[in-house]
């Protein structure tokens, strides 16, 4: 705890003296036990794509909810085993994901604009790598969908909304898969959010509001 207060004494002295000169570049936004969280943290993530996500997940994310996913994945990634290993080429292959991702001009503005090399990106995409994995491990192999589950879904949800929605009904043999899919990412995250919820009960987390 002592650490903590040294920690958040010394970047308020900073943050205070670069206000003093007329130009705030930073401030706390969260501490997860006793790791910080910073507004450029923050807009990095956002601009690049690196909220924490469940595999197979796409969405467009608002700044609370984006700082919620990124406690989110400060808590995850402090549950990583000592010795897991992260290769510098899935670093490599992630940045190229996401430069391919934004489009060359995109990224290298988006860089450019926060004053950073591509290499800068590597700790968020590691810790990225490392949530992704833990995830996977803990939660991948529990989530088993029976035949009788994606029956059930065709039934009950699909073929309802299909005739609803005046579409075009596909038989269940050709979308099998994309249903098993849904159901599994679905799963994942209903267990994740539940281990998540216990692992915030246990932890020490301090949201700074903007004022």
């Amino acid at each position: 705890m002592e650490k903590m207060r040294e920690i958040t004494g010394i970047f308020c002295f900073l943050l205070f003296a670069v206000m003093g000169s007329g130009q705030l570049v930073d401030r706390i936004v969260a501490v997860v036990n006793e790791e910080i969280i910073t507004l450029t943290d923050l807009r990095i993530a956002g601009a690049f794509g690196l909220g924490f996500a469940i595999p197979g997940e796409k969405a467009e994310l608002s700044r609370r909810d984006l700082l919620n996913r990124m406690i989110d994945r400060k808590l995850v990634a402090q549950q990583a085993p000592e010795d897991m290993l992260i290769e510098e080429e899935d670093i490599r292959a992630r940045k190229m994901e996401i430069e391919k991702e934004m489009g060359a001009p995109p990224y290298k503005d988006a860089l450019k604009r926060f004053g950073m090399e591509a290499a800068d990106l590597d700790g968020f995409i590691r810790e990225e790598i490392v949530c992704r994995r833990i995830v996977n491990r803990r939660f991948s192999r529990g989530a088993v969908i029976s035949l009788e589950d994606i029956e059930a879904y065709y039934q009950n949800q699909y073929l309802p909304a299909q005739r609803e929605s005046g579409k075009d009904l596909r038989p269940l043999t050709e979308i099998l898969n994309e249903i098993e899919e849904a159901l599994k990412r679905k799963r994942i995250e209903k267990q994740l959010q539940e281990w998540l919820g216990d692992l915030k009960e246990k932890s020490d987390i301090r949201i700074h509001e903007e004022r």
